[in-house]
């Protein structure tokens, strides 16, 4: 080899190692559509399409995994929204009466939920100017200090903001149960029933209910 072919045969190499250079910093960034030159049949070839073959394949995973990404945020979303109507359902807070709310809780009570509650019933109470709040706990089948501290803080926090707030629905049970544990309900109004419930915050606003006269 002469030193012109020499030469010559340098700037090949050097001309073909820039060019993988550029493909490779193409598919760093991210461009999959790039690909080396194979036209030429020399020892660089095989190379090129090993690496043709390489990107290809990256190519496939990262679409793949695109729509794979694709269905799980689409998931994700419905569970999220399910997960909303469920919290809806579980603890809707229920304008009954002009300015009377019932708060009706079936379950289990625990710290989650009952500062989601809270939240709830105090944005109720200011969007509705709501002057008597009850809360119904004929579906809660157990109570214990936990649960008994978080309806005393809905208690006070709702009285906080002007209203009063009622607790109805205690079984024998759970009276029973809370007697037990040393929990002291005081200043905190129970009644037996939500009808009582109804009837105690008509007393409070001053309503009289009247059966008409037919």
């Amino acid at each position: 080899m002469t030193v012109e072919q020499d030469d010559k045969y340098r700037k090949y190499v050097t001309s073909m190692l820039e060019k993988f250079s550029d493909v490779f910093a193409a598919v760093m960034v991210g461009d999959y559509t790039v690909r080396a030159e194979t036209e030429k049949d020399d020892e660089f070839t095989p190379f090129a399409m090993y690496l043709n073959t390489l990107i290809s394949s990256i190519q496939r995973t990262t679409d793949e995994l695109s729509v794979k990404n694709k269905t799980l945020e689409e998931k994700i979303y419905t569970i999220e929204k399910q997960t909303e109507a469920i919290k809806q359902l579980s603890t809707p807070v229920i304008q009954i009466w002009d300015k009377v709310l019932v708060l009706p809780i079936i379950g289990v009570v625990d710290t989650r939920r009952s500062e989601q509650m809270m939240v709830d019933v105090l944005e109720k109470v200011v969007e509705l100017e709501a002057e008597c709040v009850i809360v119904d706990i004929t579906g809660v089948e157990t109570v214990d200090t936990g649960t008994a501290d978080h309806f005393m803080k809905m208690v006070r926090a709702v009285r906080l903001l002007g209203a009063e707030c009622f607790i109805t629905g205690v079984s024998p049970l759970i009276a029973q149960t809370i007697t037990h544990i040393g929990v002291e309900l005081t200043g905190i109004k129970t009644l037996r029933n939500l009808s009582e419930g109804l009837r105690g915050a008509f007393e409070f606003m001053h309503y009289k209910v009247v059966k008409k006269s037919e």
